[in-house]
Parts: C-alpha cells; structure tokens; sequence
C-alpha cells in the first residue's frame, strides 16, 4: 500500500472517532505518530508519497504544514479539512454509513419482543459509528453479530436444555464451535444484561453450556425414575452416579435427616466412606446446570420443611460464587458446612496477589460474612475443602 494512503487512513480513522467534534483533527508527523512516513527512506518512494497528499490536498481533503526555512522541504502536520471528502478520496465508506445499514439489517433479526436484544444492536452500531469494533467484532461483520444474536436469544429460551455445548452449537448456530469462539463476548453480554457476577466459564456451567456434562452423584435414601421405571438407590452403600437429565423424577425413600450438597468430587468420596448416617449426600460438580437444578429443587419441595440443607464447598472466591448460586435455586436458608471465619483463619493457606469481591445481585448474610472474612486477611488466604476432614453437619 501506498505510505501516503498510509497517512491518510490514520488520519481519517482518528476523524472517524469523532465526527462532529470541533476540534481539528491533526497527525503530526513524528516517528511515534506516523512510522510509515519516516521507513519510507528510497527518494522516489517519498517523492510518491509526497505526491499522493499533495493530490489529496488539492481536493480539498487536507491542508499540508511543512517546515519553515532549510526544513521547507520536511512535512511536519497533516490536517483534515473535510472528513467525508477524504473518505471519498481514498475509496473507504463512512463509518457511520456502514454502522446505519448495519444496523438495519440486523433490527430485522431480533424478536420484537427482545428489547434487550435490541440494546445490543444499538450499542454495536455506535461502535462501529466511530470505525472501533465492538466486543472485537469488526464494523461491517453482520454475520457475526447476527450469530451472537442467535445464540443470545436461544439460551435465553432455554433451547440448550439437554444438548452439549457442540450440539447445542451445531444444531442452533450451524457450527459446532461457534460458541466457543464467542466465549468472552458472549459472557460479556449476558452479564451486562442479566447481572450474574459470574466468570465466563461459570456463567457457561450455570447455564449447562459444556462439552461433557457432569453426573450428579448420590449417597442416601432416594429413589430415581429413569426409562420409566423408580428405582431405590439406597442400598447402594458408596453412591451412585446418573446423569441429571437421565433422572425424570426423584422422590426420598425415607425422609432424610439433612441434605447435604458438596463441590468437589474428592471430598464427596471420602464423606460418603466416613460418614455414615441418614443424610443425603449429593456431588453437585461446581455451578448447577440447569438440569442439575431442577433436581435439586425438586429434592427440596419433597424435604420435610425442619429439614436443614447444607453445602460445603472451597473457601475462596470461586467456591463462594458457587455456594451462592446454590443459594439462588432453593427456597430455605443454605447452611455452610465446614465454611467459617474461623475455619478459614485455622487452616487457610496463604496466596499471592490480592483477592476479588464476587458481585451478585443478593448475597446470602452467611456467604457476605465469609466473603468479608476472605478478603479480610493480608497476605490473603484460600482454603481448599480437601484439607479438611469430613464430618457429620450440626443439625440444631
């Protein structure tokens, strides 16, 4: 490409910021602010150059400032004259020309009755107004915006309920890694409108947007019916596993003495090995999806209403967040099992680096106060809930 459309282009992308600014819009020519214009060392190649803003100059692009005296011959500023002329000169179409049509391409892809949805599309052509891309799409590519649409309405209806991330990628988008090519931007959006306060990659559990599913395992009285027929898992003296969306219904066989939900699969083993009593015991893998939750909620409207509901889980950020979001899908209290300031303080270990307050749109008294005590403590300090031993819940 010619230096001088070099040159030229920068300039016009700057005015593209901000077209109806007052100020002038100036590239001075130094070697930070215009690096092509001093690698162009061959004479004839500056004299092309030269040429090229001498032509954009006479249509009334720009105005050329050049030394004075012995310098006379060195260019020192570039300043636009008319931004549209210059556009025209160079063959490029006018940001916000671009941005409208964009636009009104994509308003008739988005449901009347997603509002939310036409925010976005605003937000996206204001953006591209100014020539930046928004949420690292370029302006222009419809196609993408049009997919991220797509992929934001059809979660929000639910219609990954039952499909892996790849299926559900596949068959709703038309290409099995679409969403995972919009990863961040899609959490971005849906946090800017749904608030969670989760991390992209919690965001995706909560909403069962994964390539592999994890079980649910159990250890406790309860029955499962799956193809049609109840089946009692009792018996089963160290658990047992099934997918969530496999259970079609789950009912006590007897009423527990507690219900017990844990994070991380290596404590869920050891408790159910050295902890013997009637309590439910369920492995619920991190943030529930939405199969997960239904369960869940569904073990909860069959509990006898003194019945307590415990989690125990990690005691850092990530672990929080998830107890927390446990807290959002039942009705009662979640009871912290093994989680307490003082826990913390007793058998934390130290991290490096400070730790991040988790937003959300409540917070249980009993997670803030865990919260407070986490962040509380300088060198921080995390404890992971495979260094504490299993035991029984206090029930009251």
């Amino acid at each position: 490409m010619n230096p001088g459309h070099d040159l030229l282009r920068k300039l016009f992308q700057i005015w593209q910021r901000n077209p109806d600014g007052k100020q002038r819009k100036t590239l001075t020519i130094t070697k930070e602010r215009a690096p092509a214009y001093f690698q162009t060392i061959d004479p004839d190649a500056k004299d092309q150059l030269h040429a090229c803003l001498k032509n954009a100059a006479a249509e009334g692009c720009i105005e050329l400032v050049w030394g004075k005296h012995f310098e006379s011959h060195l260019l020192r500023k570039i300043i636009l004259l008319d931004g549209e002329t210059l556009g025209r000169f160079l063959g490029v179409p006018l940001a916000r020309e671009i941005a409208a049509e964009a636009q009104a391409k994509l308003m008739f892809h988005v449901p009347p009755e997603e509002s939310w949805l036409s925010d976005l599309v605003a937000r996206v052509a204001e953006k591209w107004s100014r020539g930046e891309a928004a949420y690292r799409i370029s302006p222009g590519e419809v196609g993408e915006v049009k997919l991220l649409i797509d992929a934001l309405g059809a979660v929000k209806e639910g219609k990954q309920k039952g499909l892996d991330l790849r299926t559900f990628s596949a068959r709703v988008l038309g290409d099995s890694k679409a969403m995972e090519r919009m990863y961040d931007r899609f959490a971005r959006i849906w946090n800017e409108q749904f608030d969670t306060g989760l991390e992209p990659k919690e965001l995706f559990e909560s909403l069962g947007l994964v390539k592999f599913p994890q079980p649910l395992f159990f250890k406790g009285p309860v029955r499962i019916k799956s193809g049609g027929d109840w089946l009692n898992m009792e018996p089963l003296k160290w658990g047992f596993g099934i997918p969530p969306d496999a259970i079609e219904d789950i009912a006590f066989a007897l009423m527990p003495s507690y219900i017990l939900t844990i994070e991380n699969l290596a404590s869920f083993n050891r408790h159910v090995r050295e902890v013997d009593d009637e309590g439910l015991i369920v492995f619920s893998a991190g943030f529930l999806n939405p199969h997960t939750a239904e369960v869940i909620q569904t073990l909860e409207r069959k509990l006898d209403s003194h019945t307590p509901f415990f989690h125990w889980g990690d005691i850092d950020v990530g672990g929080l967040r998830i107890a927390n979001h446990l807290q959002a899908q039942i009705r009662r209290d979640l009871r912290l099992h093994l989680m307490s300031p003082e826990i913390l303080s007793r058998h934390g270990e130290m991290v490096t680096g400070s730790l991040p307050r988790f937003r959300a749109k409540s917070i249980s008294p009993q997670i803030q106060d865990l919260m407070d005590a986490l962040v509380s403590h300088d060198p921080a300090i995390i404890l992971e809930q495979e260094s504490i031993d299993p035991q029984p819940p206090q029930i009251p």
